[in-house]
């Protein structure tokens, strides 16, 4: 069998269109997936007010207890506060504050998201760049 070398030369990339404002978001696969979200706290209790979110990316059981005896994956000093889950009630993003005895509300770092997150649409950093846009990576 012979083999020759071709060259290619490239004329033009073509990208695909996407209406998302940050189409460079890196979850936006997990985000699409989004359904539901449930709370453990009122929407405008004071604690959710600067919580971090976690990607699961549809980890996790169906029941409920097994999420809660594992902490949804979390350690022990975690808080979680919600989560979102698919269309099969898998695990998409955990809403946690860290450190809850000393920073009830959330502690202001740069993971921290300003709240209300919008289910399929990435979420406001506290100490984003322009204070508009998510930016992660």
């Amino acid at each position: 069998m012979t083999y020759t070398k071709l060259n290619y030369d490239v004329k033009e990339v073509v990208w695909r269109q996407d209406d998302r404002p940050d189409s460079y978001h890196r979850y936006w696969n997990m985000l699409d997936r989004e359904q539901r979200m449930i709370l453990f706290y009122k929407q405008d209790d004071p604690i959710l007010k600067y919580c971090r979110e976690h990607y699961m990316n549809g980890v996790g059981t169906r029941k409920f207890d097994k999420l809660c005896e594992r902490n949804f994956g979390m350690e022990k000093y975690e808080t979680v506060l919600g989560y979102t889950v698919d269309s099969e009630d898998k695990v998409i993003r955990v809403f946690v504050n860290k450190y809850m005895n000393k920073f009830p509300e959330g502690d202001h770092v740069c993971e921290s998201i300003l709240w209300p997150p919008e289910l399929g649409k990435p979420s406001r950093l506290l100490h984003a760049r322009d204070n508009k846009t998510f930016y992660f990576s």
